[in-house]
């Protein structure tokens, strides 16, 4: 869960220091509160340190009553050095609203680690990715929400679904290259392939935003999961994802309007280091058998 936990604090760091270019001194002010409060920009903010809340929390089981300060505290940390560190990006804005609402992400976090019983499995992030993935996105075209159905059964009565583990597979793979290719118009010239992670959700608007994040948390997760339900090694299903996502950017190069990047193999790859951690073997050998 540390390795997890390091892996949401690099990501924080990178997405809010974004584009990377420092000037010498400030130039809007540090810690300044902003004239009208955006609700967005606050949800935003929200939302990006619940997951640091609930790993912060769970990365120290032996601190017992220490466990509720922890994730406070490094959310606080964190977040101011960040918004420290903002003032001298001009196209960032150091606020202190925005400190207030990392801390109560992280101490949302916090408490849904602590209260809400979830096992810490590649199983319930499915399942948590699948309800956010309804709440912010809704529903799509129907083979494409019938393959997240059966993905999502096959999740939570895992010792009766293993015969249909290949069929599953199939689908959410064919789900996938569905949603990836739609509309099926294809153009000649090729657009551009961007080689910097997580660009577009930096640059794009909270409100589509969010949705897009929440379906590919849980496609991905499910084109990993599934793999390594038929058989394979984390690794190898993360991979294999990765590739089979990798070949589906190549090719919306020639599906406007899609944005071709190499953010969606890098979700799946990092996705299947994050269930390699939280799955021990004995968790492994239960499920498979």
């Amino acid at each position: 869960m540390r390795r997890i936990l390091a892996g949401v604090i690099l990501l924080i760091l990178y997405g809010s220091l974004y584009p990377w270019h420092f000037v010498s001194s400030p130039e809007k002010g540090i810690l300044v509160w902003p004239h009208t409060l955006d609700r967005g920009d606050v949800l935003v903010n929200v939302l990006l340190y619940i997951p640091l809340g609930a790993c912060a929390y769970l990365a120290f089981p032996k601190l017992r009553r220490m466990r509720f300060v922890v994730p406070v505290t490094l959310a606080l940390s964190l977040s101011l050095s960040v918004e420290m560190t903002q003032a001298f990006e001009p196209v960032r804005s150091s606020q202190l609203s925005d400190v207030i609402a990392n801390i109560a992400g992280g101490a949302i976090g916090m408490v849904l680690a602590a209260f809400v019983p979830l096992p810490l499995t590649a199983e319930s992030f499915l399942l948590v990715s699948w309800v956010a993935h309804l709440l912010f996105f809704g529903s799509s075209w129907w083979p494409i929400e019938l393959a997240g159905w059966l993905v999502v059964a096959s999740a939570v009565m895992p010792s009766r679904s293993m015969r249909w583990r290949w069929p599953v597979a199939v689908a959410c793979y064919a789900a996938i290259l569905l949603h990836g290719l739609a509309p099926f118009r294809f153009v000649p010239t090729a657009s551009h392939f961007n080689w910097l992670p997580f660009e577009a959700f930096i640059l794009s608007q909270w409100e589509s935003m969010i949705p897009i994040l929440m379906a590919k948390l849980f496609w991905y997760s499910a084109a990993v999961w599934v793999l390594w339900r038929v058989g394979c090694s984390w690794m190898a299903a993360g991979v294999s994802a990765a590739c089979f996502l990798g070949a589906i950017e190549l090719a919306q190069r020639h599906i406007p309007p899609h944005v071709s990047e190499i953010t969606d193999p890098l979700i799946a790859l990092l996705l299947a280091a994050a269930f390699a951690s939280l799955l021990s073997k004995t968790r492994a050998a239960e499920v498979r058998t």
